[in-house]
């Protein structure tokens, strides 16, 4: 794995969130960079809420009388939700979110 910096930014529901980026030629590149990384991941975190109720909504549909699968169910969907988010700002611009505060 290169070298990697961290940098952090303030984020839209409160607290930060830090990148692990690839280091670029210069430190303003790499944070241009990221800046760039932390636009697309806020949008993909506000365009969840609306995913997450949809997908509530179908789990209770399907297991509205075993709470732990429904648990399951959410869960484990939010989870692959996150990492292919993760992924796709690391793809594009080499910064991958490694911590919200």
């Amino acid at each position: 794995m290169p070298e990697r910096d961290i940098v952090s930014f303030a984020s839209q529901s409160g607290g930060q969130v830090s990148y692990a980026c690839a280091k670029g030629p210069t430190t303003a590149q790499t944070e241009a960079r990221a800046q760039k990384a932390h636009s697309v991941y806020e949008e993909e975190v506000a365009s969840y809420g609306p995913k997450f109720a949809q997908l509530l909504v179908s789990a209770l549909k399907q297991h509205a009388s075993d709470a732990q699968t429904l648990e399951a169910s959410v869960n484990g969907r939010s989870d692959q939700w996150a990492q292919d988010a993760a992924l796709k700002v690391e793809r594009t611009y080499r910064c991958l979110p490694v911590a919200r505060s």
